[in-house]
């Protein structure tokens, strides 16, 4: 039985270990014929510049078994395939070009509203948005859907809009979702909707 502890002892055995590895043996497989692990031998692997895959339980990984291990050819084929993908973006370029995304910035911005997003808020905001909160019980005012607070905190949405308007009448408890889009379309219809859910609550 080989020493364990002697430095690579694994390397002597790499042609042997290449071959099976290539031939479609996983790494779990080849390594009690030596005696020692998975992550023995993949190591013994990457100082050879032996590509291996990553070492999983029941050889699964992703949702799915690899039959045979993939060439370096191959991966370098894939990496040069991918290079100017957008990653989280499921490998597809992204629709618009950097001339085009520079155009809808700003006024030309679907979002925008007159540059009232980067307007400062009043003072003493981060203390009043705790009073909003413990005063619409930590619940999205929304009509229909009062979501808790999970792990997350809610949103207070000036209805008016203007963002120097802290009265506490002007202030409601909205969760990301619907906070979201009092951002789109018809802002007046939006405003309307939320002083009569104000109204009916008592609060003026």
């Amino acid at each position: 039985m080989p020493d364990k502890n002697a430095p690579h002892f694994l390397d002597a055995k790499m042609a042997e270990i290449s071959t099976r590895y290539q031939a479609g043996e996983s790494l779990k497989s080849i390594a009690p014929s030596f005696s020692t692990t998975a992550k023995s031998v993949q190591d013994a692997m990457r100082r050879h510049d032996i590509a291996t895959r990553p070492i999983s339980k029941n050889g699964r990984k992703y949702g799915f078994k690899m039959k045979y291990p993939m060439s370096v050819e191959r991966r370098a084929k894939i990496g040069a395939a991918s290079k100017g993908r957008l990653s989280g973006n499921k490998g597809h370029h992204h629709p618009h070009t950097a001339e085009e995304l520079a155009k809808m910035r700003g006024p030309n911005h679907w979002c925008y509203r007159d540059g009232r997003g980067n307007e400062p808020y009043g003072s003493g905001w981060k203390r009043l948005t705790l009073e909003i909160r413990k005063r619409d019980d930590y619940l999205c005012q929304h009509p229909g859907c009062y979501l808790p607070e999970n792990g997350k905190k809610h949103e207070c949405h000036h209805i008016d809009r203007d963002k120097k308007n802290n009265n506490p009448v002007n202030l409601i408890l909205l969760c990301f979702e619907h906070h979201g889009k009092t951002k789109k379309g018809n802002t007046e219809s939006w405003q309307e909707l939320y002083e009569a859910v104000q109204a009916m609550r008592g609060i003026s």
